[in-house]
């Protein structure tokens, strides 16, 4: 499985005479700094949304800079409420306004349970869906870069990474909290027995400040960093983040989705299936493509074995009716199509009121009927004593059309 993380810079913070020049800059294609895993490889870079490598999973996290962590018991409300009872609870310990920050709880949350609050800047996260998005670049997941430990059994972790301007910055987590401080001054005290890692371009600093006498920290990349966050069961997408998609854009969620490699054994199974549902419907017509040559060839068998004078077989039917045609006028016997019966039959259903026939028109199966002075009761009343018979009536072009029905 590969996994494309995207590392988002800390948001910029303004001096206040600096706002109105940025306003006015030219807007840039945004660019994203991105760590590709596949398997043991990792590879890395920064490129715009469209250029971004495929991925089967494709990860957001924000800078350890925009996160915070605050304690709080999470009240017994509906999920719809959550948020906004959670903004009423923190508000006394955040330096913005609510309404600017995105709130998210750990996995497993329940009401009246004690956890931590990931706190984080909302619109840089939104402004980031938002692009990737438009580029067909759908994100399963947001994680923080660090989180607390879940209990006090866990050792506590150290790491000392840079910021934009290349200052180190501790990053300690432990059961009490997650705590971020720039690393200067005198040397910060860490809880016994404390994991210490450093970025390779402030491991001396970290060393100096952290490590001991003669031994340098472990190095410990950005990227590597990172992906350890990975394993934390977090997921900043809840309330306003939470994926809110409609129509083809719907559509290719549930394709990206689909694609991800816990959902290998579905497809497997469905173009397994798919083939058997081939294989099947090939052999069933090839099953009725053989019954229906057996049964032109038992009719071709018929007419050869009943006329043997029929030497070419072209249309078993049409040649058995024409044989019979002849073998009937040969004996003198009255067919369907002759004159006859179709006499006969007008003659059973001619209507009381109504004198002889005034003009008459034969075609092999087919009387016409002058149909002038008829009415149309004489009309209906003739076509249903016909129908009863198994003779239709037509009023075509002002004659009266007789024709045996068909079945």
């Amino acid at each position: 499985m590969s996994t494309l993380l995207i590392l988002l810079p800390p948001r910029e913070r303004l001096q206040a005479g600096a706002r109105s020049a940025r306003a006015g800059a030219t807007a840039r294609v945004p660019e994203f700094d991105w760590v590709l895993q596949r398997g043991d490889a990792l590879e890395q870079g920064r490129s715009p949304a469209a250029a971004l490598p495929k991925a089967d999973q494709l990860v957001l996290q924000p800078h350890a800079l925009d996160c915070s962590f605050h304690r709080a018991t999470l009240p017994r409300a509906p999920a719809a409420r959550w948020r906004a009872a959670l903004a009423g609870l923190l508000e006394e310990q955040l330096l913005e306004e609510p309404e600017q920050l995105h709130f998210a709880l750990p996995p497993g949350a329940a009401p009246g349970q004690e956890l931590w609050v990931c706190v984080t800047a909302r619109a840089p996260l939104e402004q980031a869906v938002a692009t990737l998005e438009a580029a067909q670049r759908f994100v399963d997941r947001i994680v923080p870069p660090g989180t607390p430990l879940a209990s006090a059994d866990e050792t506590p972790r150290a790491h000392v990474l840079a910021d934009e301007q290349g200052t180190p910055l501790l990053l300690l987590a432990q059961a009490e909290g997650l705590l971020l401080r720039p690393l200067r001054g005198p040397a910060p005290l860490l809880p016994a027995g404390t994991q210490c890692s450093a970025e390779p371009e402030v491991a001396a600093a970290a060393t100096a400040q952290l490590g001991a006498a003669g031994e340098a920290l472990p190095l410990r990349s950005r990227a590597q960093f990172a992906l350890d966050a990975l394993g934390s069961g977090w997921d900043l997408r809840q309330f306003e983040l939470r994926p809110r998609i409609q129509g083809l854009q719907r559509i290719n969620q549930w394709l990206h989705r689909f694609m991800q490699p816990a959902w290998r054994p579905v497809r497997i199974g469905l173009l397994a299936l798919l083939g058997l549902q081939l294989v099947g419907l090939n052999a069933l017509a090839w099953q009725q493509r053989q019954q229906i040559r057996s049964q032109q060839l038992a009719i071709d068998q018929t007419l050869t074995q009943t006329f043997p004078q029929v030497r070419a077989v072209l249309d078993a039917p049409a040649q058995m009716q024409r044989q019979m045609d002849l073998l009937r006028a040969q004996a003198g016997a009255l067919g369907p199509q002759d004159l006859e019966p179709l006499l006969a039959a007008a003659a059973s259903a001619w209507p009381e009121d109504r004198g002889p026939a005034e003009a008459l028109g034969f075609e092999p199966g087919q009387l016409s009927l002058a149909s002038a002075g008829w009415t149309e009761a004489q009309i209906e009343l003739l076509r249903q004593r016909l129908a009863s018979e198994g003779w239709s009536l037509a009023n075509e072009q002002g004659r009266l059309i007789l024709r045996r029905a068909k079945n």
